[in-house]
């Protein structure tokens, strides 16, 4: 926890979806009006209200690097 970024993903496998919402109301704007849209957490500044709106895959999908 010293590291001031942590990556959500390694280099070759993805299982977490994360959105930057750059918005004063971006925890309104990603609590969507229906339940199985929802993230599974939202990290929000509150200096300025942007937020990461994070969704956990079932299942890893590739990511290939160039």
């Amino acid at each position: 926890m010293e590291l001031r970024y942590i990556e959500a993903n390694p280099q070759s496998l993805s299982n977490l979806l994360v959105i930057d919402i750059d918005h004063p109301d971006a925890l309104m704007r990603a609590m969507w009006n229906r339940k199985a849209w929802q993230p599974n957490a939202i990290v929000e500044n509150p200096a300025n209200g942007h937020a990461h709106a994070v969704w956990a895959l079932a299942e890893p999908v590739d990511s290939p690097r160039e």
